[in-house]
């Protein structure tokens, strides 16, 4: 399994002074910026400009490297310039996912110059743009920008596995009014084409949407019908490139997820339309006290990912019956269980297998009672019986354990509801990371 991970930081000042001086034979007149056409036109203060949609192509001051380093980045900048002619604002990038940065410069010689930002380019790198010089262009002759053209410098990490790519960058901008209608779409977060119902629902824009926009018009349906909950949006600038949405109750059963974007359109007022924004939730598994001990396979479990049942494994044998549950990384088990009136403690068996590691918030395992809003009760979390660890003498593929332990939940506070009973584990499978395998087993439900 690759996973990505960024580089944050910048080339020495001095390497980055030394290859642009290569690049201009280190001439001591000042740069001149863009070429000044027919169609330049002043930059207006104390205004923001129209949204552009641009296209910056790179040209890189090393060889090619093993990991794919992008030709062009597409995307789009919002800019305000004050009365005194600095310059704020945001620039976007388009690939697998949508990110935004702030950037910040000033108006010097009627080009606007932007200095010191960093952009995410998902899933290949990051790109530094030391500095940004931009001129407005007026195409149609109404004196107002519709375009513009610009030139940057800086430098660009990309990260694959365990091979890291630096090199400096010049890259030349054009850009035009963003006259493209963008889309909304669904994303499930665990990887899998299904909703559990307790999941939050995703929303990812193709492009920076403005918050307040986003906040009137978007609405979560299961069903066909709307479902009422909390919307968590991630500003910059007042723009967001997605949004989160948790229901105030369990999604239903079988229901389809969609979404109605309702009059929502993007800052320069085209309108969106909804692309992959149909997905399922799980159909109903049955109950957990069906079969809480495995020994029926997974029947009344939703299973996602490396969860199965097995009899001995890596030399653990099942601690009650013939069967124990094994979710490997990346994996996901679930139930749903309604709490009797009379119910008083929910208890199991639980032994956490791992490779030599660290364990964080990104590489663990953790078995939790989830409730309607998506509050989570943990029963067991390996991070917290970390120092527990010992030598696996029995193991091949994993080379610490912890447990068997017995894990206990006082039901007593959720008498008479709906929970879930949720086993995740969480491991990148990055070299020199560890990985998991939970066993759960002897579920007793009292």
């Amino acid at each position: 399994m690759r996973t990505h991970h960024r580089l944050r930081g910048r080339a020495p000042a001095a390497l980055l002074s030394l290859c642009l001086c290569v690049a201009s034979a280190c001439s001591d007149e000042p740069s001149a910026g863009p070429d000044a056409g027919p169609d330049r036109v002043e930059i207006p203060r104390g205004a923001s400009l129209p949204p552009l949609a641009y296209t910056l192509r790179l040209t890189y001051m090393s060889e090619p490297f093993i990991i794919p380093r992008p030709e062009t980045i597409t995307g789009h900048l919002y800019l305000d310039v004050a009365g005194d002619g600095q310059v704020t604002g945001t620039i976007s990038t388009t690939a697998d996912f949508v990110s935004l940065a702030p950037i910040s410069g000033r108006v010097q010689d009627n080009e606007i110059v932007i200095e010191d930002a960093d952009v995410d380019v998902e899933p290949d790198g990051s790109l530094g743009l030391e500095e940004l010089r931009i001129i407005l262009l007026d195409s149609d002759g109404d004196g107002a920008p519709d375009g513009a053209e610009g030139q940057a410098s800086g430098s660009w990490f990309g990260v694959q596995g365990d091979i890291v790519d630096q090199t400096l960058h010049t890259s030349t901008l054009t850009a035009g009014l963003d006259a493209t209608a963008t889309s909304a779409s669904l994303f499930v977060s665990r990887g899998a084409l299904t909703l559990l119902p307790f999941d939050p629902v995703s929303v990812r824009f193709q492009e920076p949407l403005r918050e307040a926009d986003v906040r009137d018009s978007l609405r979560i349906l299961a069903g066909g019908t709307t479902v009422t909950g909390e919307l968590t949006l991630t500003a910059a600038g007042g723009l967001v490139t997605g949004a989160s949405f948790q229901s105030d109750a369990f999604l239903p059963f079988g229901a389809d997820v969609t979404i109605d974007l309702g009059d929502l359109k993007d800052p320069s007022g085209n309108a969106l339309v909804a692309s992959n924004a149909r997905v399922p939730v799980v159909a109903d598994p049955g109950l957990l006290t069906d079969n809480a001990g495995f020994e029926s396979a997974l029947d009344g479990w939703i299973a996602l990912g490396q969860a199965s049942t097995e009899g001995e494994f890596q030399g653990f044998a099942p601690v009650e019956g013939a069967a124990q549950a094994v979710v490997r990384q990346g994996g996901t088990l679930a139930a749903a269980l309604d709490v009797a009136a009379d119910a008083t403690e929910l208890d199991l068996s639980v032994a956490v297998l791992t490779e030599i590691g660290e364990v964080d918030a990104d590489r663990t395992a953790v078995i939790a009672l989830r409730k309607p809003g998506g509050e989570l009760i943990e029963i067991f979390d390996v991070a917290d019986v970390a120092d527990q660890q010992q030598d696996c003498t029995t193991c091949t593929d994993y080379g610490k354990f912890v447990g068997p332990l017995r894990r206990t939940l006082d039901l007593t506070p959720h008498r008479g509801q709906r929970v879930f009973l949720t086993v995740d584990v969480r491991s990148s499978g990055f070299i020199g990371v560890i990985s998991f395998a939970a066993l759960i087993d002897d579920i007793q439900l009292r």
